[in-house]
């Protein structure tokens, strides 16, 4: 999905890598929950929380622009 966002210029490519980070971590956690230690991931939660932030503010940026 990404990937998609990148090709229509609403992500740019710095963001993909970061943004691509966070959806493998969340396939690890999803898949692996039983393994996982609930410090590592509360820190990287914490670390790149901003990213979320970075997700939203682009495709609220996309939307208005697409809207006028």
């Amino acid at each position: 999905m990404f990937c998609i966002l990148v090709e229509n210029k609403i992500l740019n490519e710095s963001q993909l890598v970061a943004f691509d980070k966070m959806a493998k971590f969340r396939n690890i956690i999803v898949h692996n929950y039983e393994k996982i230690d609930p410090e590592i991931v509360i820190g990287i939660l914490k670390k790149n929380l901003n990213d979320f932030e970075d997700f939203k503010a682009a495709i609220i940026s996309y939307l208005k622009i697409r809207k006028r």
